[in-house]
């Protein structure tokens, strides 16, 4: 976000009275709510703000500013609710440590609020005496206390119940393509009471708010929940779906106000026309019990935010992600899913799992607590300096290896299986152990390098992600069938030192891992991988596969599973790998396949799959077809 004398003026034209920004002025920090600090907001943001629904959800592409709309939104919840609480929700508690909360903060202290001035992540120090949410937390140690006593609390959808013993005045949700949109309706809304707030009738406000919240402009009376749109409101954003489980919440926008969404827009028109409007209180009145009647559903893509991102952002995303996501998380467009195919089997809620929620916060408290020594602002404005402990967000959003893995189990190997290509190579990474009682393939996470990243550089990703778990157990067991011991496509010339294979072996050693080599001879025949894979997937057949569906895990692979489609060729299934025939797109290219959602990611896993339940370690076993498998072959 870059903030401009020229943008002050035109957003200050813009938003008027209709979404006035109360926090610091300058240097000074003014939070009594008669300062004012404008910053720029692109058009789907200005969009969104003044349109003020109490029930806002946003479908935006790539740097449409989803993160300084939730900032925004948390303000006027802040300023508007003085003493209420609120639930911001993430797929995971590691997700919100380590990418949401970082970057919300992040954006409201360009916004002008800072910690300690304006917020504590935790309860504020007894001795700054800040006024406490009406509804007081049991543990303070996932909330983060505003100045004007509100309270959000970070919400883990992984939880079993989230949303019991909860009372909301609003709930904020990020990356809801992630959530089981059934488990947010039925634990976190019904939570979205409000009620100790709603009886306060007489409640002042401590940071200025809205007069228009009031029942009359006078200051003291309290507000009239009838006209605050963001007591009870919920406030969702998220990229486009790319499987069916993630497109479950875009049904919501079958459920919008469409008549009072119009008046809204009628309103909002008029104020372009005659900006004066916006200082009458009757109007403000009518706009307000319209939004607390609204539900709205937005869709913009990343051209919304262009004058920040620049065109060549959007064009270096056009050439680098090819037509699937470009459309989908860039053009906003909707894409039809399809439901059956080489996985017809396949259900992300039988086949997925994601890591115990409970335990990754308590590594994360047990890791990244760190203690504090600031200057902060007391309830008279004084500062004062205390001393405090909270998670060091910092580290937490800079971790980039498997170190809040803990479905890793340290003392197995992990097991690799790859697919190589000349413009895409993926990794498929597992461990075989029980699981919930069964024998498993567990997929741990799936990898790939494209264009000029080649098979080196996934292999040192992978080292640099699993350096903690070399560290402890450096044993690596991979799986090659004899496509490995190609090489052509990749160095450009045929001997040995440039095989597939060769290559593999000489990276990861030389990075520290104890290699295991197991080779597998020819794949085997597709009509039997067929029924071997979906024999596995309806658990007719070992080892049961289980995949991590956490964001940034395995996302890529279950959209090339969901996606994969069969042909059928002399009588007999075959998987449909026509779009590993498309060359790597350029600018102008079209009707192509991202090369992360082709079917070289699955072969990847497939590999892994037959080579975890025929070959085992590489000792002794038998294959599909009768070819006895050598014994393991130990380098380094």
């Amino acid at each position: 976000m870059r903030v401009t004398e020229n943008q002050e003026r035109d957003n200050a034209d813009v938003i008027g009275r209709l979404l006035p920004l109360t926090q610091g002025k300058s240097k000074k920090m003014d939070v009594d709510g008669t300062g004012r600090h404008f910053a720029y907001l692109n058009p789907a943001q200005v969009l969104e703000q003044n349109f003020g629904a109490r029930d806002t959800k946003t479908i935006g592409g790539r740097g449409t500013g989803k993160t300084t709309s939730h900032a925004l939104h948390i303000m006027r919840c802040v300023q508007g609710i003085p003493r209420g609480t609120g639930g911001f929700l993430g797929c995971s508690y590691a997700q919100l440590v380590t990418k949401t909360w970082p970057n919300v903060l992040k954006s409201l202290e360009q916004m002008g609020w800072k910690e300690g001035i304006h917020f504590f992540r935790g309860q504020a120090p007894a001795k700054l005496k800040w006024p406490t949410p009406l509804t007081k937390p049991r543990s303070w140690e996932n909330v983060t206390h505003f100045y004007t006593g509100f309270a959000y609390h970070s919400i883990s959808m992984e939880m079993t119940a989230p949303g019991n013993s909860y009372n909301f005045c609003t709930v904020d949700g990020d990356e809801v393509r992630f959530m089981k949109w059934s488990k947010v309706q039925e634990s976190i809304l019904p939570a979205l009471r409000g009620e100790l707030v709603s009886k306060a009738s007489g409640l002042k406000t401590l940071g200025g708010g809205y007069d228009s919240f009031r029942d009359t402009p006078a200051y003291g009376v309290g507000w009239n929940p009838k006209l605050n749109p963001y007591y009870l409101s919920q406030y969702w954003t998220s990229d486009a779906a790319l499987t069916v489980k993630q497109a479950e919440w875009e049904k919501e926008e079958d459920k919008q106000t469409t008549d009072i969404n119009k008046a809204i827009c009628d309103m909002i028109a008029e104020v372009g026309l005659m900006p004066e409007l916006a200082q009458l209180d009757a109007f403000q009145r009518r706009l307000h019990e319209l939004r607390c009647q609204a539900s709205v559903m937005f869709r913009f893509s990343s051209l919304m935010n262009a004058e920040i991102l620049g065109l060549d952002y959007i064009r270096r995303m056009k050439r680098d992600l090819p037509p699937l996501v470009f459309a989908i998380q860039v053009m906003g467009q909707r894409k039809g899913l399809a439901r059956d195919g080489y996985y017809c089997n396949f259900d992300t809620d039988v086949h997925g799992y994601t890591c115990n929620d409970a335990q990754v916060s308590d590594l994360i408290h047990s890791k990244y607590t760190a203690r504090y020594n600031r200057m902060c602002m007391d309830s008279s404005k004084q500062l004062k300096e205390v001393e405090y402990e909270a998670v060091d967000l910092n580290m937490t959003g800079s971790i980039k290896d498997c170190s809040l893995d803990i479905d890793i189990d340290p003392d197995e190997p992990l097991r690799l299986a790859f697919d190589f290509n000349a413009n895409i190579n993926c990794l498929v990474v597992g461990q075989a152990r029980v699981f919930d009682g069964q024998e498993s393939l567990v997929v741990l996470k799936s990898m790939f390098t494209q264009n000029e990243r080649k098979l080196r550089e996934l292999c040192r990703d992978f080292s640099i992600y699993y350096k903690p778990q070399r560290l402890y157990n450096p044993d690596v067991i991979i799986y090659f069938d004899s496509t490995a011991r190609q090489g052509a496509a990749y160095a450009l010339e045929e001997s040995d030192k440039t095989r597939y294979e060769n290559v593999v072996v000489e990276e990861l050693t030389r990075m520290g891992w104890n290699v295991i080599s197991v080779p597998m001879g020819r794949p085997m025949r597709h009509d039997q991988k067929y029924q071997f894979i979906n024999d596995v997937l309806s658990f007719q057949q070992k080892p049961a596969l289980r995949i991590n569906t956490e964001p940034d895990r395995n996302e890529h692979l279950i959209v090339a599973m969901e996606n994969c489609q069969v042909r059928q060729v002399g009588g007999l299934i075959k998987k449909d790998k026509s779009g590993e025939k498309l060359v790597a797109k350029s600018e102008d290219a079209a009707g192509g396949v991202d090369p992360r959602e082709r079917t070289d990611i699955t072969d990847a896993l497939d590999s892994l799959l037959i080579g975890v339940r025929f070959y085992g370690t590489g000792s002794v076993a038998r294959g599909l077809q009768g070819v006895m498998v050598s014994a393991p072959m130990l380098i380094g």
